[in-house]
């Protein structure tokens, strides 16, 4: 009947015979439905045109050597070396301008102010903080650890020296050494330069009370060819943490900050990065995602398309470049230069660097205001777009400890025992060391090695060089696992505490409410033996 009846309403024959009222009922239900349809459409159709952006995806034949080789950051835990503190005012003002004593006490306070989280109370004023923008910039860079000193042995596509593609630039966890990065962002501008840099490079140079100026045609790098797939076109980095060097650290650990990005954008500012501690050997595969705009989108506004081509929005901060992060960290920048007068440190631009208490106190109230607005009111959503074409890179590493029993054979890693010895040799560890070359028994200097046969044969004619170079590369190892051996501890301890406890004390309430319910005879009624119950069939 049910099935008849809606035929009987929909049909032409059944609109006739049925009554009124059911005719203003189905009208209405038409009227409802056309209406809601007509709704969707109109709304689908009005947004489809105020943001036409449609994503598809699908496998393309572009070959994976067209993708572009990331930039690669490398950032030590480690803000300021031992042995640089302070640094020498020669590579930091040019000239002896303060006593031994005040210039200690200066940056010693500006390490402090930076890098601590003490409170407020306890950083130093800017009555004692006497120091200009360019000074405070060169003291934290000429006390970092440097490019040479962390990169030990770069190789490129398994053949070329990767030395020579690398920038020290100023970022968060402190001044990091960056490879593969454009030419047109790794050129150094004038406030850029330190004394330091002047004397170590040879530039022609004029030095005034404020920045010495670079009157060089050219700065900075360029970068590597980026036809790189596969595990012979990657990169192979040795770095050295120089453990025995730590004297302001980000955590309470050893060892690198890896970040990936393209090589074409802001430097430092990475989305994904990856931890290596000391002690291990790294291997990282890099997955690819490349984003990429037609020709129809791109003839549409950027406020319709929700992304920024080249050169369609400038960044005060970083104008040679433009990326998500980027464009942030420059209202970040603004916001905080507009109620403080002043930037962090590594934040780009030419405004004064916050560095003394009450700027610093600014600063922090300033960070809070910032991120709750951020937060808050979704600051840089609208116009902080994407890059229409961009590529986004993805690490899964893997790790291994070094040193393995395969280290000691010396016909194995012959080309990374070279710059390591090299480094050893600079520390002073192994200048005592000398030993007899096995061919025709001449006294060796491991310091004065030349190719990996040198070493082989460095390597079978000593016993010393062995135990000084395993000594060596796992005198690290140690000091990171003691380093976290409390913590460990303690988290394994509290947390099987936690589990087994939590665990006990829920086993012994469910046993104790059994008991009461067994005593007062809520449970007795269930326990007796039943007769199965018996229902007639339907007759």
């Amino acid at each position: 009947m049910f099935p008849y009846e809606i035929t009987l309403a929909s049909s032409p024959e059944g609109w006739c015979l049925s009554s009124s009222s059911s005719r203003l009922f189905w009208l209405l239900c038409w009227l409802v439905s056309f209406i809601a349809c007509c709704y969707y459409i109109t709304t689908n159709i009005s947004e489809f045109q105020s943001s036409p952006t449609l994503i598809s995806i699908d496998s393309t034949t572009s070959p994976i050597s067209k993708v572009d080789f990331p930039s690669i950051t490398f950032c030590n835990f480690n803000h300021i070396l031992k042995s640089r503190h302070p640094p020498t005012q020669e590579d930091v003002v040019g000239r002896m301008k303060y006593k031994a004593d005040h210039w200690t006490t200066l940056t010693r306070g500006v390490y402090q102010n930076l890098f601590s989280s003490e409170p407020l109370r306890e950083l130093v004023n800017s009555s004692v903080l006497s120091l200009d923008d360019q000074e405070v910039h060169c003291i934290i860079k000429e006390s970092a650890q440097r490019c040479e000193d962390m990169i030990l042995f770069c190789l490129w596509s398994d053949s070329e020296d990767c030395t020579k593609y690398v920038t020290q630039v100023p970022t968060t966890y402190g001044f990091c050494c960056i490879i593969n990065l454009t030419q047109n962002m790794s050129k150094a501008t004038n406030l850029d330069l330190c004394p330091g840099d002047v004397q170590r490079s040879g530039l022609k140079t004029t030095t005034t009370t404020k920045h010495t100026t670079d009157t060089t045609a050219e700065g900075g790098h360029s970068n590597v060819a980026v036809s790189a797939a596969g595990m012979d076109q990657g990169l192979t980095v040795l770095l050295d943490a120089q453990v025995e060097e730590y004297f302001y650290s980000t955590f309470h650990s050893v060892g690198f900050k890896i970040h990936l990005q393209e090589p074409n954008g802001p430097s430092g500012l990475g989305p994904y990065s990856v931890v290596v501690s000391t002690g291990k050997e790294a291997f990282i595969p890099i997955e690819a995602h490349t984003t990429f705009t037609t020709m129809a989108a791109s003839q549409l506004r950027p406020d319709q398309r929700k992304c920024y081509q080249d050169g369609e929005h400038i960044l005060k901060t970083s104008p040679k470049a433009y990326s998500h992060e980027a464009c942030i960290l420059n209202l970040e920048t603004t916001h905080l230069v507009k109620a403080c007068g002043c930037r962090k440190y590594h934040m780009p631009g030419r405004d004064a660097i916050c560095f003394t208490q009450e700027q610093i106190g600014c600063m922090r109230n300033d960070s809070r205001v910032w991120h709750d607005k951020l937060h808050r009111e979704d600051e840089g959503s609208e116009s902080c777009y994407s890059r229409c074409n961009t590529t986004t890179y993805l690490a899964t590493p893997s790790y291994a400890s070094l040193p393995t029993p395969y280290m000691e054979k010396t016909t194995l890693a012959l080309k990374f025992l070279l710059p390591t010895i090299k480094a050893m040799c600079q520390r002073g560890i192994l200048k005592k060391i000398e030993t007899t070359d096995l061919r025709n028994g001449s006294r060796v200097d491991p310091c004065n090695l030349k190719d990996e046969e040198d070493v082989e044969h460095l390597m079978q004619s000593n016993t010393h060089i062995q135990t000084a170079i395993k000594e060596y590369l796992n005198e690290i190892v140690p000091l990171f696992h003691t380093c976290l051996f409390v913590f460990c501890s303690v988290a394994n301890i509290g947390g099987l505490l936690g589990l087994f406890l939590g665990f006990s004390l829920l086993s012994g309430a469910e046993i104790i409410f059994y008991l009461s319910k067994l005593l007062a005879g809520g449970v007795s009624p269930y326990m007796r033996t039943r007769k199965p119950s018996y229902v007639k069939p339907f007759a």
